[in-house]
């Protein structure tokens, strides 16, 4: 009778399923600090500079509740993401804001909250929050997105060993959680053939995978 095949289906709903073992986490980590958007718009901004903004009537001025900012790729910060900053409350901001006035780069266009904002790498306003609190939440992140894409390629090279799947079972059982139903029910139909020489499988950490599999059954995050 035929055997299950390893598709790129397979491979690819296996990935799948192995990325979402981790997105709680890392959408979790990727959580701006609530205290971001105001900290950054009360840098950029001096107090006077704020009163005399408050202090025109309305419509003279564009307002915002949150301002996304680009990565801040400075040398503490070894993989910088971008972020949304939310403010506490509706804040009003000029049209353009002057980089040497308010510590953002100069891009050679228009820098406007309303757009994204790319902070200044050399205004020493950003130092103590780029070492105290970006660069650990940065890194947070992308140690999560490690393990994800670690995990990943562990799977893969298992998968990758094999042309089909009653083998590749043997070498890792906790493969079979991670197949889509459809191949679960083949594979139970399917009697396989005498398999040949046995296929090296490359020494990768399935142990790891495994436990978050058996995390997941029992509702462990």
């Amino acid at each position: 009778m035929a055997v299950v095949v390893i598709t790129q289906g397979i491979r690819s709903h296996v990935s799948g399923e192995i990325t979402k073992l981790h997105s709680d986490k890392i959408a979790e980590a990727r959580k701006v600090p609530s205290h971001w958007g105001d900290m950054i718009y009360n840098k950029m901004f001096s107090l006077e500079l704020r009163e005399k903004m408050e202090a025109l009537p309305a419509g003279y001025l564009g307002t915002l509740e949150t301002f996304n900012v680009r990565p801040l790729n400075r040398r503490e910060v070894t993989s910088p993401y971008g972020f949304t900053a939310k403010l506490s409350q509706q804040r009003r901001v000029p049209n353009v804001a002057d980089s040497t006035i308010h510590g953002m780069a100069n891009t050679g266009s228009t820098n406007t909250l309303q757009h994204w904002v790319n902070l200044s790498l050399d205004d020493p306003r950003w130092d103590n929050f780029v070492t105290a609190e970006y660069a650990p939440w940065c890194q947070a992140i992308r140690d999560l997105e490690f393990a994800r894409d670690n995990d990943v390629k562990n799977a893969m090279a298992v998968l990758n060993a094999f042309r089909t799947l009653a083998p590749a079972l043997k070498e890792w059982p906790a493969l079979w959680e991670l197949l889509p139903e459809e191949t679960k029910s083949r594979h139970k139909e399917v009697v396989e053939r005498k398999s040949g020489a046995a296929r090296v499988v490359p020494t990768v950490d399935l142990d790891t995978l495994t436990g978050r599999l058996a995390a997941k059954r029992m509702g462990v995050k």
